[in-house]
């Protein structure tokens, strides 16, 4: 088969495709904001719905209609502090810097997802000071991050560092 292409003018418009990565921090982003937030083009899945719940637990409104996210702050606080990541490793990764407030956390999801490396926060948490405890199915820790300089593995996971960049702006 041989295909001929010539020079042509194209037109139109392209939407991406949403992106599960960047929809994790976004909402991430949106919650820790003090406003009202509209985020698009978001399409749930059960990472992203994980996302969304934990946030909804640490005192955020979270509504999803017709591919829209929208984010407020909640009247109501959740003493709850346990959350369920079910198995995704990226609101893992984004959470845990969030939960080191000072008070316990547990932090839960699949076996599976326990499996994967947390080397990096336990080595933070072991130098700070702090507890972390990982399970077969749980991580709990407690300690307050405070701001200031923090030095880790960057060659892991992307995922470490933004977590640290959203629990200390």
């Amino acid at each position: 088969m041989r295909a001929v292409i010539e020079k042509s003018v194209l037109s139109g418009i392209v939407e991406a495709p949403p992106s599960k990565s960047m929809a994790h921090r976004l909402i991430i982003a949106a919650a820790l904001s003090e406003g009202e937030c509209r985020i698009e083009n978001v399409s749930l899945s059960e990472d992203i719905t994980a996302t969304s719940e934990c946030m909804k637990k640490l005192g955020k409104e979270i509504t999803f209609d017709n591919g829209t996210l929208y984010i407020k702050n909640a009247e109501t606080k959740y003493d709850d502090r346990m959350l369920f990541v079910n198995e995704s490793g990226s609101t893992l990764r984004f959470l845990i810097p969030l939960c080191l407030t000072g008070e316990e956390f547990t932090i839960k999801g699949s076996k599976r997802l326990f499996e994967r490396p947390l080397d990096v926060y336990g080595e933070l948490c072991r130098e700070k000071g702090f507890s972390f405890s990982k399970g077969r199915d749980l991580v709990t820790l407690c300690g307050k991050l405070e701001k200031g300089n923090y030095k880790i593995r960057g060659d892991v996971s992307s995922q470490f560092i933004t977590g640290l960049v959203f629990a200390l702006v």
